[in-house]
């Protein structure tokens, strides 16, 4: 049933009900296909908290911000979904926009060979040991230029960055 063109709304316990079984059945198209109703099912926030697992990281923090639970990421997957919004917001690189230079970073500790996602993983690898701006720093300009991207807000309250 297409959930997003039926007038039928669903109690709690038959969202969650839903929920639990595309989960239970691994249905991770559903959930998906779920994650694009968000903003206009709100009778379906039952269902997004028993299968947002099933989705990406990315997609997974973008879900539970806007149902209100906490970020379910390890530092790992942070780490991940930092490097995957990088590089869909900036393609080239970290020197894309002058983002890296924004942050207070030197462009010369970067290289820059290899394509822009080669570029972001050599840079969250720096960042991972420590390279100077730092991601916090790096997070708040990423944030400045993206204000409403629920992905980076939800990665800037991660308390491991600090």
């Amino acid at each position: 049933m297409d959930l997003g063109n039926s007038n039928l709304r669903l109690s709690d316990s038959a969202a969650k009900a839903l929920g639990q079984i595309i989960n239970a059945r691994q249905w991770r198209d559903a959930a998906r296909d779920a994650k694009a109703l968000l903003h206009s099912r709100s009778d379906m926030k039952a269902m997004y908290r028993e299968c947002y697992r099933l989705l990406g990281f990315v997609d997974i923090l973008w879900v539970t911000y806007m149902i209100g639970l906490p970020s379910p990421l390890n530092r790992d997957e942070a780490w991940e979904a930092f490097e995957a919004e990088a590089v869909e917001l900036y393609p080239s690189g970290p020197l894309h926009d002058e983002l890296w230079s924004r942050s207070g970073g030197d462009p010369g500790d970067l290289s820059n060979e290899g394509s822009g996602r080669a570029s972001w993983h050599r840079c969250v690898r720096g960042l991972r040991k420590g390279l100077h701006p730092g991601t916090e720093a790096v997070l708040r300009v990423m944030i400045d230029q993206y204000r409403y991207n629920d992905t980076l807000q939800q990665l800037q309250r991660q308390e491991f960055w600090r």
